[in-house]
């Protein structure tokens, strides 16, 4: 008998996301590999339920193989190309640099070739030379949800020029970026394009920023934004290094700490209802908060582990850390597979992990040599 099936799932099929991710194995010969495993497994240990744990290398190499062909024919026809004519929705409100405004868009068509709807790209509209910040007026700048029309090169992401250098291209990958574009001239085609859910999310935003900048300033409020949802367009370049000057980058990071106080909030404020209505509350809030920091690795697993807590206690069950790790993290690689790229997750994972499997050995050790200590000076 498995012990924590799920957690095994999670970690083979991450295991087959690895061996198609960086090795360059073939998918015929992977599958005649694999089916000769599975094969000698049933053989030695006579279960089948060996080779369905099996199943899961094969699905993450096979989920991250189709992932890669994706990214690397789609756009192979435009690529570093002749100019082409984009039409499609922002997504978001622009990263305001110092020379440019980063947009993330949804394309619709690329020269009236409906192939390349929903994918997305990253939209540089460049800034008027004239002075520092721009002479564009605000009225001129696409916000989230307009449809806009921009033509431009699309740059397809660079890799890691240096041995375990930065790789950008697998970073975009994992935010389901396929390219870039640089321009000078955005057309706006219409306005509010995106969902009613979306608009709220945006709206909220807007109005958390807006209220934070009123009371504490531009500069505060960018760090306290940060520290609250994640976002961190406000906060300037030397707060950045200061932070990872004084290794504190992790407060702006939204992580288990924020689910901690959202729970103990909805219990100590519905204190006075039932304990189910108290955690179908949160766990409804916690889907909320997660749109609302953009869906980013760290608070998804923090969410739904917090959530699969709160699904057990109101199930009479008692939940399992160790458990509910691997549920988190087997959820986000059926989303995404490039998340086993993503920084914030491999940190947010491995922390977890330490503290689960290392946090009270090491307590307990620690709490031995300081009675052991004071027994000798005494």
């Amino acid at each position: 008998m498995i012990k924590r099936p799920i957690c095994v799932a999670s970690i083979l099929y991450m295991t087959g996301i690895l061996i198609g991710l960086y090795t360059s194995i073939s998918i015929a010969f992977f599958i005649c590999l694999f089916m000769i495993t599975c094969l000698l497994f049933f053989l030695w240990f006579k279960k089948t339920s060996y080779i369905l744990f099996l199943l899961f290398i094969l699905l993450g190499f096979l989920a991250i193989y189709y992932s890669e062909k994706d990214f690397a024919t789609t756009y192979r026809e435009v690529y570093d190309s002749d100019e082409v004519c984009i039409t499609g929705v922002v997504l978001s409100p622009p990263e305001d640099k110092e020379y440019k405004y980063r947009y993330t868009v949804q394309v619709s068509k690329i020269n009236d070739d409906t192939s390349y709807k929903g994918t997305k790209l990253f939209l540089d509209f460049k800034k008027n030379n004239n002075s520092k910040g721009g002479s564009y007026k605000e009225t001129d700048i696409p916000t989230a949800g307009d449809e806009i029309e921009f033509s431009g090169c699309i740059e397809s992401p660079k890799e890691a020029r240096n041995y375990k250098g930065f790789d950008y291209k697998a970073y975009l990958k994992g935010k389901g970026i396929y390219g870039i574009v640089e321009t000078t001239k955005v057309k706006t085609l219409s306005k509010n394009n995106l969902s009613a859910f979306q608009q709220m999310l945006q709206r909220i935003q807007r109005n958390i920023k807006q209220n934070m900048e009123s009371i504490l300033g531009k500069e505060e409020a960018g760090l306290c934004i940060g520290i609250l949802i994640g976002s961190r367009e406000g906060i300037t370049e030397e707060t950045e290094n200061h932070f990872q000057k004084s290794n504190l980058t992790h407060l702006l990071a939204v992580s288990g700490s924020h689910i901690t106080y959202i729970i103990t909030a909805f219990a100590t404020v519905l204190g006075k209802t039932s304990k189910k209505i108290t955690q179908i509350g949160t766990i409804l809030f916690l889907i909320f908060f997660m749109a609302l920091t953009g869906y980013t690795a760290s608070v998804m697993r923090a969410s739904i582990m917090g959530i699969l807590v709160l699904v057990a206690g109101l199930l009479h069950r008692k939940s399992d850390t160790i458990n509910n790790l691997g549920i988190s993290s087997f959820l986000l690689f059926l989303l995404n597979p490039y998340t086993i790229t993503d920084l914030g997750f491999l940190l947010s994972y491995a922390g977890t992990m330490g503290i689960i499997l290392l946090g009270e050995p090491i307590t307990n050790k620690v709490s031995i040599l300081f009675h052991k200590f004071f027994h000798i000076g005494r």
